[in-house]
Order: structure tokens, then sequence, then C-alpha cells
């Protein structure tokens, strides 16, 4: 075997185990690989990705329609291959920031990178809109299911959801700021005045003061130390108040931006009206 060869099929094998280990970094324009966090990498793989009909109850969808609820629209999305051809895409996407993005805070606002966080929400969606604009639909919807983990991993990462219990009487009276706007569109210091975020030891970036562990924060799901804590005034957990508001805002995200019809002419022509998304957190392991 030849030197260029050897060299090549190294550069194969560097490539193969880097994805079987989650620890691949994922942009835009590509880039250097993210080292894995400390010890087995395999360990902090997310599941393999479920389609969006094998979700369940851990997913949202929404209609450039009117008059149908969204569990209607769950239904029909399951029933139309084309809705659930562009459904899936999303899933896909929002599944692969937690392997591509295992390493980056500001992908699943960790470590406080909350400034870092929005920017790259925005980016994304930014990427999105430009995708759109050039009739790549499935290129479009990739972009936009980062955009959704991002906005689920605000509201399941950061103290918002408690600086939110001592504001408001009921869960549905709380707001969901539109993180995907600019910021002269909304100053998130009035939503989460020094919002932090937990901390991953194996992530970039720390908090500044007084960090809070990941694992003592985050509300991915209702088994976890937070996530299972009963708000009594709601009258629901804190992982339920998350899920809840996170519904909320996904679905708030893609009814604005689907309603610029100009930008998502090409993707509407695609996909359809209807529009699904999971609802499942992070996946990855601490």
């Amino acid at each position: 075997m030849s030197a260029h060869s050897r060299r090549l099929l190294f550069v194969l094998r560097v490539v193969v185990s880097c994805f079987t280990a989650g620890a691949c970094a994922s942009g835009a324009g590509g880039g250097a690989a993210t080292a894995p966090p400390p010890g087995d990498a395999a360990a902090h793989r997310a599941d393999p990705p479920k389609g969006f009909a094998a979700l369940g109850r851990e997913r949202g969808a929404i209609t450039t329609l009117s008059g149908a609820t969204p569990q209607d629209r769950e239904k029909l999305i399951e029933q139309t291959p084309r809705s659930l051809e562009c459904a899936d895409a999303i899933v896909h996407a929002q599944w692969q920031q937690d392997i591509a993005g295992v390493a980056d805070p500001e992908k699943h606002f960790d470590n406080c990178q909350i400034d870092s966080g929005l920017e790259y929400l925005r980016g994304e969606y930014g990427r999105a809109r430009e995708a759109a604009g050039r009739g790549e639909a499935v290129r479009a919807l990739h972009h936009l299911g980062h955009v959704l983990h991002s906005l689920e991993d605000f509201y399941a990462h950061t103290d918002f959801v408690e600086f939110a219990v001592t504001r408001y009487d009921r869960w549905e009276a709380v707001p969901t700021p539109p993180l995907w706007r600019a910021p002269n569109d909304g100053d998130l210091a009035a939503w989460l005045p020094g919002g932090k975020s937990g901390t991953i030891a194996w992530e970039r970036g720390t908090c500044p003061s007084s960090p809070i562990g990941h694992k003592y924060l985050n509300k991915d799901n209702g088994d976890s130390e937070r996530g299972k804590e009963w708000i009594e005034k709601w009258g629901l957990s804190h992982y339920r108040a998350t899920f809840n508001l996170t519904r909320v805002a996904c679905s708030r995200f893609l009814k604005e931006a689907f309603g610029d019809e100009a930008t998502w002419r090409n993707v509407l022509a695609h996909c359809g009206t209807d529009y699904g998304f999971a609802l499942t957190f992070d996946k990855r392991k601490d």
C-alpha cells in the first residue's frame, strides 16, 4: 500500500471513529473536530434519533392554516408522506445537534454561555432563511431543527423557569421571549436578569460566579433532580412546566417564521401546511 493510500485510510478511520463516538464538531461551514469529553466518549452519546411518528407525547406540531388542534395535526403529519418527511428532517437535526455539538455550550445554553447561545440560535435562524430563499428546503429545515433544539435547551438548562415561578401565579401567564429576533426586539435581561445555566466540566466556558452543576439545574426529563421538583402554585413539576413553555415557544417561533411566506415559499411548496418537531430536550449523558 502506498504512503498516500495509508494516509487516506487513516483519515477515513479517524472520521468514522469520530462520528461513532459522537464527538465531531459541526457548523455551517464545517470545522475541526472537538475533543471528546473525558472518559469514554461513547457514554455521552444520545440515543439514535426516532422519527416523528415514534415520538409519542414528546412532540409538537404547528400548521400554517387555522381551525385544527395540534393533536389533529400530529396525526395528519403521520398520514401525509411529504409532511412526515419534513418533520423527520427537523427531528433528526434536533438530535444531531446533541451529538455534533456535544462539547459546544453555546448550542445548549450550558456553562452560562447565554449571550453566545443567543448568537448561535440567531445565526442558525439566519442560515435557515438564506437556505429557504435559495430553494434548499431540506437544508433550511436542518437549520430550523438547530434553532428548535437551542430554544428547548434555553428553558431546560437555564434558570428561566425558576425565575418565572417567582413572578407568575400560573405557568400559562409566563411570556415566552422571542429569542430568535435581533437584540433590540427583546432585551433578555428583562426576561432573565443575571441568568445562569448549568455547568458541564468537559465543555468550554464557565459561569463567572456561583456555578450550578448541570446535574442539579437541568430539566431535561421528569427524573432529573430539578425536573421532578414540584411547583406547588403551578400544580406541576419543573419538567412539565419546562415542557409546556417550550411547546409554546417552539410553536410561536415556527408560526412566526413561516408567516414570512416570501422567504419560505419553496419550503411551504415542498412540505405543505403542517410541521412537526421533537420535544425531547437534551439526551446527552452527563
